[in-house]
């Protein structure tokens, strides 16, 4: 189920914006463990955070990526 879902946000994102490479990729991993371990082949991550100060996920990735992170604020 997780995977269709993924496969249908993705279609819909590549019909917006076709110029944007994304690479779908799934794991059984907590998320800030997932990211960070996907870091290691990417140019760049960009999360969302959800408040002011950063913590939780955000902070274990912006701490331990192997990448620049960007971090976007939740509006």
């Amino acid at each position: 189920m997780g995977v269709q879902l993924l496969r249908d946000a993705l279609r819909r994102r590549r019909t917006k914006c076709p110029a944007v490479a994304v690479t779908p990729d799934v794991r059984l991993l907590g998320a800030a463990q997932a990211l960070v371990t996907a870091s290691a082949r990417a140019d760049l991550l960009v999360i969302g955070r959800a408040r002011r100060c950063l913590d939780g996920v955000p902070h274990a990735v912006a701490h331990h990526a192997c990448c620049p992170v960007a971090l976007v604020p939740y509006s």
